[in-house]
């Protein structure tokens, strides 16, 4: 006896996919969620400035930092420089800054950094360094990857319900 040749897909390959596209969205949400976390302002340094120097500070200097875009800031009555990252594309320029300047820093740290990066870095009212357009950027991005990583998992998710009902 001869069958007849159907087009269908086997049992197998229909589970297989959607568990496939639910895995690879939930890791595309996760990335977009936890590792491209935009930076988050979490502390505000204030003092009169002593020196800034580039470059990393006095202490250890972190894997895959990049001491090109680091600031030291030494404020008078610290024992310690405070240094931080200045994100790329940041409008940076710590040369203008003077001793005697009075400053702020608000810093911040994004999810898996080690280093805080500059938020905004003030000096006797005028901005040093603003990287808040790259902020609002970074959460951009952010945001379409987690968009993207949500719809694959959303039609991983439907099609391993829709496989469910059919093969009850």
């Amino acid at each position: 006896m001869v069958r007849p040749m159907t087009d269908a897909p086997t049992a197998g390959s229909s589970r297989i996919l959607p568990l496939v596209l639910l895995l690879a969205g939930g890791i595309i949400l996760g990335y977009g969620q936890v590792i491209l976390a935009p930076i988050v302002p979490t502390v505000a340094w204030t003092g009169v400035l002593d020196s800034a120097t580039p470059g990393p500070g006095p202490g250890r200097s972190f894997p895959g930092s990049d001491a090109s875009r680091t600031v030291t800031l030494y404020l008078h009555g610290m024992p310690a420089g405070r240094s931080f990252s200045i994100p790329p594309g940041a409008s940076a320029s710590p040369q203008s800054l003077a001793p005697g300047d009075t400053v702020r820093a608000l810093v911040g740290w994004g999810s898996l950094r080690t280093m805080p990066a500059a938020v905004q870095l003030t000096a006797g009212g005028r901005v040093v360094i603003d990287s808040l357009p790259v902020l609002s950027q970074q959460r951009i991005q952010r945001g379409r990857v987690s968009a993207v990583g949500g719809v694959l998992a959303l039609l991983g998710l439907i099609l391993l319900v829709r496989s469910r009902r059919q093969a009850a």
